[in-house]
């Protein structure tokens, strides 16, 4: 394991806040045991959501469901937060600017490929299908 590995490098991960919250929700298997792993540090990337669908108003209520998403990410943050030596919290939100309205959570849920077009490189779309991956697994292709 990469801790017992490097005893003297303090890791931090860096992460997407969709990844975050499922992780702070308890979807993930030995939730604990992954904030422990690397002491509580880590940096959660917030998508700013001007100029994506949710920005320009595509999604019902666009700017109530920004202001909910941040508040949720606030709290987990504070619930799973430790302080550092210098008084400071272990997990750190940063908000980047979204190069492209493509994310891992919608490319896994659908399935249109002129969708999958708009977000994705030609050669990342040809590897997901060649690999069947996500919504092009035989487990998904034969139940529709």
């Amino acid at each position: 394991m990469l801790t017992t590995n490097e005893p003297n490098v303090e890791f931090t991960w860096a992460l997407g806040a969709d990844t975050f919250l499922d992780l702070a929700s308890g979807k993930w298997r030995r939730t604990d045991e992954v904030f422990e792993l690397v002491g509580h540090r880590m940096v959660v990337f917030k998508r700013l959501f001007e100029g994506t669908d949710l920005g320009k108003g595509k999604i019902n209520d666009g700017k109530k469901y920004e202001q909910d998403h941040d508040k949720l990410l606030r709290e987990s943050a504070e619930k799973w937060s430790k302080l550092d030596e210098d008084g400071n919290p272990t997990i750190r939100i940063v908000s980047i600017p979204s190069l492209t309205d493509a994310s891992s959570s919608t490319v896994r849920k659908t399935s249109d490929e002129i969708k999958l077009q708009e977000l994705l490189t030609d050669d990342v779309l040809s590897f997901v299908k060649e690999k069947k991956m996500y919504s092009f697994s035989d487990s998904n292709i034969s139940n529709e």
